[in-house]
């Protein structure tokens, strides 16, 4: 988070950059290695589509929870509880048979929509600054 959110502060504070930056790519991949070997092992067979249906969860879950798409902000809270309800999301669809492709369109919109309010949120955010700079 330091060397993201403000990588000169962390670099003056001492902290190395490009060793964290290496250090949190090498434990992500460590653990998605690990994540991977599991899957494998519960499943009766290995299919190459095997995380296709992941994959609009993974990005959606940290969208909608509140990481913001700039970087510098995280919200670990916020992931979960947008992870749990895209989850049950899923899963009522199953139970209620619903067509699969209605889901991922409702979750792509959610999605999208969070994104766009955060851009919005963000521009006016920046003018009211400008506000405030040019009445000083």
């Amino acid at each position: 988070m330091a060397t993201g959110g403000n990588p000169l502060a962390a670099r003056l504070s001492g902290v190395s950059n490009n060793k964290s930056v290496f250090l949190a790519h090498t434990l992500s991949g460590l653990l998605i290695g690990v994540a991977s070997v599991i899957t494998i092992a519960s499943l009766p067979g290995i299919n190459r589509s095997i995380g296709g249906d992941w994959l609009l969860a993974s990005f959606a879950a940290p969208i909608i929870g509140g990481v913001l798409m700039s970087g510098g902000t995280i919200a670990i809270y916020g992931t979960v509880i947008a992870a749990a309800v895209v989850r049950l999301v899923d899963i009522a669809r199953a139970q209620y048979s619903l067509d699969p492709s209605i889901v991922s369109l409702s979750v792509g919109v959610v999605t999208l929509s969070t994104v766009a309010l955060s851009e919005w949120r963000r521009r006016r955010t920046e003018r009211a600054n400008e506000g405030i700079k040019a009445t000083q």
